[in-house]
């Protein structure tokens, strides 16, 4: 799946998981309508640099480990608030508040062998301070480790190097971007990541 569809944000809060039918690509499973991940970050003063909360993803089990931002898919008649509110306490120990969560990045992916609209991604971002981090995660497709800050240079890199995921770097450039607009010291700490973004978009 390499194509996408824009949605309009109000139109995806609006919609809940009613998505029964069985995975075209994976017949052992139901497909979903939701991946829906949170972006936590924090701003460390003594080190003037920008973190951002990953796991260690191994694809389907196998592979080279890769980071992600925590989150999973949609259960039925879920809608995106509800997944992302479920898999963040699931994922790192934290319920985000209902009220004022919004998407920070979305897209539709469309199905290559069907050509029909498959499952739609939502990131949100969150600037809480003080989560306390749960030490250990399931093996939930191929997660292989709990949570951790991964600092915003590293996540830049390309997979090889330990960057973020290829279907995450998308959210993670408009995460960047904005949390550099909202303070001077935000903007000199992602002063090189950014630039390195605007060099590949």
């Amino acid at each position: 799946m390499n194509k996408n569809r824009y949605l309009s944000i109000p139109e995806i809060l609006g919609m809940k998981d009613q998505n029964t039918h069985q995975n075209p690509n994976r017949p052992d499973e139901r497909a979903h309508m939701f991946f829906c991940a949170m972006i936590y970050w924090r701003h460390l003063e003594e080190t003037q640099e920008i973190e951002f909360l990953t796991i260690n993803y191994r694809e389907r089990g196998v592979g080279p480990l890769q980071k992600k931002f925590p989150g999973g898919v949609s259960l039925i008649g879920e809608t995106p608030i509800d997944t992302i509110i479920r898999e963040s306490r699931q994922e790192v120990g934290h319920t985000p508040a209902r009220e004022g969560l919004e998407i920070l990045y979305n897209n539709q992916f469309i199905n290559n062998t069907t050509q029909r609209p498959d499952h739609i991604q939502c990131f949100f971002l969150s600037n809480v301070i003080g989560i306390t981090l749960k030490t250990k995660t399931g093996a939930d497709q191929g997660e292989t480790s709990p949570v951790e800050w991964t600092s915003a240079a590293q996540l830049v890199q390309s997979e090889k190097m330990g960057g973020i995921y290829r279907t995450h770097q998308k959210a993670f450039n408009k995460a960047c971007n904005k949390i550099a607009q909202q303070d001077k010291k935000y903007a000199y700490a992602l002063s090189g990541v950014v630039a390195m973004i605007e060099m590949d978009e």
